[in-house]
């Protein structure tokens, strides 16, 4: 296995690596808004206070709404009185320009990253398989993307055909993106990484699981600059397994009849488990969530030897070793599993609280 991770390209993971102009045209736009009201007219400190609430909490149609009527109110004021302002007036009013136009940024930017679709996938090459990240744009016309830095999520998992498992969970920090080009129809795609092709000595089968977190860059349309915030990258995984195992998968409903039906307490581990584990393996990936329903109602009503001896492929199944080897753990795990996640909380913008002066 060291020749094969000694082949993964992590250096070459420049998420969109095209040769590209890094000034962007012109001079570079700031890619917040201004920190904080300071300098604000306290007139506008409720709408700013609204926006920045709806923006936080990513209601996006709601902040264009509130943006829009501070907007129109800051360009009524402008039309009035703009004459007949004091310095200080002059001063407080752009600076709410400023932090509007800052918002609208931050709205525009969100809107050309939602019409990306950037995801991490598996293709064969040569008949090896690779990691690839592909970008695809539903934006009507050409984006420059800079993601910033980037941390690469690896888990490698396997398992023997006893259900010993063997976990590795591994970050890559990469440094910030180079530019890539994408547009409608003009998708794009990079090799991330070579995957090994063979299994580790002893195992029954191997799964590797990547993540991708870009941090805030930026995006580029016709020389405007956008602040890049929130790229979701899709995650993928791999499996692979020994080569004596039959190539069809095993459907959830197999697996499940099998665990009821076997007295899996009966026999010695040695003889028990084999057979559970290479059904557990086959199971299709899509099809893991539809046998952990299925199994639920029986881990319920199950004796604790028997959840015992169903751990291991509970385990591989769940892609989780949070409950450890805890049969109660285990219990609880597939009580609750199927239910919705809990709320999404939003990290928050960097804008400070306010000050009133």
């Amino acid at each position: 296995m060291g020749r094969h991770w000694r082949e993964l390209v992590w250096a070459s993971l420049l998420v969109c690596g095209c040769a590209s102009d890094r000034s962007g045209g012109g001079a570079a736009t700031p890619l917040a808004p201004v920190r904080g009201l300071s300098g604000v007219s306290p007139e506008f400190f409720s709408a700013f206070d609204a926006l920045r609430a709806a923006v936080d909490a990513h209601e996006d149609p709601v902040a264009r709404r509130i943006l829009q009527r501070t907007e129109t109110r800051l360009e009524t004021r402008r039309e009035a009185s703009w004459d007949d302002m004091g310095a200080n007036e002059r001063r407080s009013l752009e600076a709410a320009d400023a932090l509007a136009a800052g918002f609208a940024r931050i709205l525009d930017g969100r809107e050309r990253v939602a019409a990306l679709d950037l995801a991490l996938t598996i293709d064969e090459h040569e008949g090896a398989p690779r990691l690839m990240l592909n970008v695809d744009s539903a934006w009507p016309s050409s984006l420059s993307l800079r993601p910033g830095p980037a941390t690469l999520r690896e888990e490698f998992v396997w398992v023997t055909a006893l259900g010993r498992e063997n976990r590795t969970v591994r970050y890559l920090g990469l440094e910030e993106m180079s530019e890539c080009e994408v547009g409608p129809q003009r998708p794009w795609s990079r090799r991330i990484a070579s995957i090994p092709s063979e299994l580790p000595n002893g195992a029954l089968a191997a799964r590797w699981s990547w993540s991708l977190v870009l941090r805030s860059g930026a995006v580029l349309e016709a020389g405007a600059r956008y602040p890049g915030m929130n790229w979701g990258v899709g995650a993928t995984e791999h499996t692979i397994r020994a080569a004596y195992l039959p190539t069809t998968p095993v459907e959830p409903r197999e697996l499940v009849d099998y665990l009821a039906e076997v007295d899996l307490t009966r026999a010695r581990r040695e003889q028990i488990l084999p057979p559970v584990m290479e059904r557990a393996v086959r199971i299709d990936p899509t099809q893991r969530a539809e046998t952990l329903a299925l199994l639920k109602p029986l881990v319920q009503r199950a004796t604790p030897e028997k959840i015992e001896r169903m751990i291991p492929a509970l385990r591989w199944l769940a892609r989780t070793n949070a409950p450890g080897s805890d049969i109660n753990a285990w219990r609880q795990w597939m009580s609750t599993h199927g239910d919705p996640p809990p709320p999404r909380v939003s990290a928050g913008l960097d804008l400070p609280e306010r000050r009133i002066r």
